[in-house]
């Protein structure tokens, strides 16, 4: 799946732009806020142009004036993200000229761990994000953490909503590309008492993304 879709797909861009999104119940924002989320993080950040108001060219002549093709890989088990991005750019077409091609090759739905089949396409889907030049992921995913990891990059992370609404700012770059350990004991063992763990040693500082977890840094 890996070597077809990057080939068939992503392999002709100059630049791949990998979002990587997970809705969390516990962290309620409805589709519509979230998606303007990834659109504002995206145009503030330079990561995505913005769109052409003016009605879009036939799209051989759009091909002939473009600057630059750039690939948007949407990681997500919700196709509605992918389905408005796509849509944005297909409409409007990009401002200065750029080509902006969206894809995304699955939206299960519903995670399903116990499937082997789901697994493996997770498992691909992550692969795909590796061959990212820019990479954009949600909070407090693993999903992202491993991702970013394996791009090698530091991300840019959507922040947790704030009274379901899009935070300010919407993201943020990463200071690393470690993953952020939600589930860091909290205790000084040379005074036997509870202790800020992102203070306690050099190059191991609080996430960005979860307060009570820790990360390695440079």
């Amino acid at each position: 799946m890996v070597t077809r879709y990057h080939g068939s797909y992503l392999a002709p861009a100059e630049e791949l732009v990998g979002v990587q999104v997970r809705d969390f119940k516990y962290l309620p924002i409805s589709a519509g806020d979230h998606y303007s989320q990834i659109i504002s993080c995206a145009r503030r950040e330079s990561i995505l142009p913005a769109v052409d108001n003016a009605t879009a060219l036939p799209s051989s002549d759009r091909q002939a004036e473009h600057t630059k093709r750039k690939a948007v890989l949407v990681v997500s088990l919700n196709g509605e993200y992918y389905e408005k991005l796509s849509s944005l750019y297909y409409e409007h077409g990009a401002a200065g000229g750029a080509a902006v091609s969206v894809f995304q090759p699955t939206h299960l739905g519903v995670q399903h761990s116990e499937e082997r089949q789901h697994n493996q396409k997770a498992l691909a889907e992550l692969v795909l994000l590796s061959f990212s030049d820019v990479i954009i992921t949600s909070a407090q995913s693993t999903f992202g953490y491993v991702s970013q990891g394996l791009a090698g990059l530091r991300p840019w992370v959507l922040m947790i909503p704030v009274d379901r609404k899009v935070p300010d700012p919407p993201c943020r770059l990463a200071r690393t590309i470690e993953p952020c350990f939600m589930k860091a004991p909290h205790y000084d063992c040379r005074t036997s008492k509870r202790a800020d763990n992102g203070n306690m040693v050099p190059h191991v500082r609080q996430c960005e993304d979860v307060s009570h977890g820790v990360q390695l840094v440079e």
